[in-house]
């Protein structure tokens, strides 16, 4: 909000050192060429130069109207009514009404002609894209196809409005038929374009002939949803972490309501200034909270590093540890290895007795196979009991016979060696 340099418009004592460099900082960038640009200067430029007269707090004594109610409601009130668009877009939604377009390029239904190329496939994939990328990343509920926009159906259609107004007015209720609603919102948000869309438009909305519009008005809703998110990333002036960017926000909402008091009335905005002290006392109050947790924590930390301190070093209790496990670890190595060097003994020694296992089997075989042949021979014998009676005496015989010889030949050594 630069009221300095090449302006008509007052400016006020306060503003005029380093906060004045503020203002853009908080409003962000708008796109060359977006339809929010024009709507955006429209909205913040005053309608007229008020004059001079004594200087109070802001320097000036400018006319007198009834913006100072307004003022107060707008720093002091951070919670938008339930039916209307919130304070985040009371930028775009303020009682004047924005014209755009080409002087003399109006469309039939008396609207200003949109100088997009709406038609054209590029600009219609960027914008797809643009708004598919939005939808992705926050949160939209409903299922995302390549053909959602391009070849869109009502509901559709429907769904992705009622998502993308949501983020400008999260408590809005849609009391009538959708195209009026739709018609409606789009003429409280200023929307440059409400003239070249009508209700046969919304109801057939993924038709060749009317989405082209449709689509660039979404693209417009997204423009104008981030647009409104640089210049108010937080409605709490608290949670603003950062001392400068606390210092710049609150100092931009000051300025903003109490420069249009001041224009208005050339008294002193006590008011504003006692609501603007009550911020930082209560910025105060968080920042000593702050240290007062972050002076505990430090305190916790020095009790834990003494702690720490006074018992062994984790560096040397690691590193015993792990002389320790290496010392292990050669030993169970030299115990692996004489486990290896027993299983191959007992491998080899197991092969071996495989290898005699196999010959008495062989053995085992040779016998059985000459026993057979004995018996086989015995079976073919014609004994009677008679003849196996008569071999087993002469046996006995032949033992007796056998045992006299062996006691006389014991006896002629024994003479012998006598």
């Amino acid at each position: 909000m630069n009221i300095g340099e090449g302006s008509g418009i007052p400016q006020p004592s306060m503003i005029r050192g380093p906060r004045a460099s503020m203002a853009p900082s908080m409003f962000g960038q708008v796109a060359p060429g977006s339809a929010l640009q024009p709507a955006y200067r429209a909205e913040l430029a005053p309608a007229q130069t008020p004059a001079r007269g004594t200087r109070g707090l802001f320097g000036g004594n400018p006319p007198q109207s009834n913006l100072r109610n307004n003022a107060m409601a707008r720093l002091a009130v951070k919670t938008p009514g339930t039916n209307r668009v919130n304070r985040r877009v009371s930028v775009f939604a303020s009682t004047r009404r924005v014209t755009q377009g080409v002087p003399g390029t109006a469309t039939r239904g008396g609207g200003p002609k949109d100088p997009r190329p709406i038609k054209e496939r590029g600009f219609q994939a960027k914008a797809q894209q643009r708004i598919m990328n939005y939808l992705s990343t926050h949160g939209y509920p409903g299922m995302l196809t390549p053909k959602t926009l391009t070849m869109p159906t009502v509901k559709d259609f429907q769904t992705i409005f009622r998502f993308l107004y949501a983020q400008l007015d999260g408590k809005y209720v849609y009391q009538g038929k959708f195209e009026d609603d739709v018609l409606a919102i789009l003429r409280g948000i200023h929307y440059p374009y409400v003239g070249n869309i009508s209700k046969s438009h919304i109801y057939s909305a993924g038709s060749m002939s009317t989405w082209p519009g449709l689509l660039a008005m979404l693209l417009w809703l997204v423009e104008l949803i981030e647009c409104v998110g640089m210049m108010n990333p937080s409605n709490d002036s608290s949670e603003l972490k950062d001392s400068a960017q606390f210092v710049d926000r609150v100092f931009f909402d000051y300025l903003s309501v109490a420069y249009p008091v001041w224009l208005d009335s050339g008294e002193e905005p006590t008011e504003l200034e006692s609501v603007l002290a009550q911020q930082f006392e209560q910025k105060n109050a968080s920042l000593i909270q702050e240290s007062n947790d972050i002076e505990r924590r430090l305190a916790n930390a020095r009790a834990e590093l003494k702690a720490l301190k006074s018992k062994e070093s984790p560096l040397e209790k690691e590193e015993r540890e792990r002389v320790e496990m290496i010392s292990d670890k050669v030993k169970l190595e030299d115990y692996m290895q004489l486990l290896e060097s027993k299983h191959r003994r007992m491998a080899d020694r197991v092969c071996k007795q495989r290898q005699q296992q196999d010959t008495a089997q062989i053995e085992q075989m040779e016998l059985e196979r000459e026993r057979s042949e004995v018996q086989a021979i015995v079976d073919a014998q014609q004994i009677n009991p008679e003849d196996v009676d008569r071999m087993n005496s002469e046996r006995n015989q032949l033992h007796d016979t056998l045992r006299g010889v062996q006691d006389r030949a014991k006896e002629a050594d024994q003479v012998v060696w006598d």
